[in-house]
């Protein structure tokens, strides 16, 4: 989980999205099929997914001494994971329509192209959702 803060939050967000997607499908993936018989093969096929959204979040820190963990009370963490949740390959990043209405141009579109697709979410807890294949060099 990452949390971003500041006034280029959303943007932030998704630029690190895209570069996550980046390293996977340009050097985790290759160097574990380069390992693993069983993914050169298309026995397994490894996969990932990054789910982005934007809301209030209240964190508290719950548990007792040496043995407690941060608590997030939110909607963006559950849509968030829920949104990671998503396998629809090769879109890897899928972001809430608040989201992508908040990001700036340069997180949406790469040399006048759109970086984004639009679904609706029927049964999440957001109608409006975007999903991406794009990857961004860090």
């Amino acid at each position: 989980m990452g949390v971003f803060i500041g006034k280029m939050k959303n943007t932030s967000a998704v630029k690190c999205a895209l570069k996550i997607n980046h390293v996977f499908e340009n050097h985790l993936k290759p160097r574990f099929a380069a390992k693993y018989e069983k993914l050169r093969d298309g026995t397994y096929k490894l996969g990932q997914c990054t789910g982005i959204d934007t809301s209030e979040v209240l964190v508290v820190r719950g548990g007792i001494r040496n043995n407690n963990d941060l608590i997030w009370v939110g909607r963006a963490p559950n849509v968030a994971a829920k949104l990671s949740g998503l396998r629809d390959s090769p879109f890897n990043t899928f972001i809430s329509g608040e989201v992508f209405d908040a990001a700036n141009d340069e997180a949406k579109t790469h040399n006048g192209k759109a970086m984004w697709e639009e679904r609706v979410w029927k049964s999440g807890p957001v109608q409006r959702v975007f999903r991406s294949s794009w990857t961004w060099k860090p």
